[in-house]
């Protein structure tokens, strides 16, 4: 039964993720022309770049839901995962569809608040589930790094 609660768990925000980085994925396509016109900073990577490290932020983000689904007292965590979730995808949308720099520079910026809550939770109750949490961080920071050239570039 323990080895059930796990792999429905995994399954779930595995699910959830991927979801999340359909939608992304899909926003991103709206965006290309308008995109491509921008000046981007000297940091700005290849496209895989971005590809591998969304996959390794939503692999470490569903080792965090997973075991916040698991454990009874890290379920509080779950909003925060939704929100950030929910947040993730308005970043996208928001940089490549409705094009706004500012406003996505906004969301990335509650996505940094919402990481640094739930990182402190889990220094707080865990042991090491706060060490997963270090990748999506990093990730959304050199987000928020890019988001910001963009801002004072064009």
């Amino acid at each position: 039964m323990k080895y059930f609660k796990y792999t429905a768990a995994f399954a779930m925000a595995l699910g959830v993720m991927f979801l999340t980085n359909y939608f992304i994925s899909r926003f991103s396509d709206y965006g290309a022309t308008w995109y491509a016109l921008l000046v981007k900073p000297s940091f700005s990577p290849a496209q895989i770049v971005y590809d591998i490290g969304f996959l390794v932020s939503s692999g470490f983000a569903v080792i965090c839901c997973t075991l916040s689904t698991v454990k009874k007292e890290l379920r509080k965590t779950l909003v925060l995962w939704g929100t950030f979730c929910i947040f993730s995808a308005l970043w996208a949308l928001s940089l490549f569809v409705w094009e706004s720099l500012y406003i996505s520079l906004g969301i990335i910026f509650s996505i940094i608040v919402i990481l640094i809550a739930l990182f402190a939770f889990y220094q707080k109750h865990t042991q090491e589930l706060w060490l997963a949490m270090l990748p999506p961080f990093a990730w959304n920071i050199y987000l928020f790094a890019f988001n910001y050239s963009l801002c004072m570039l064009n």
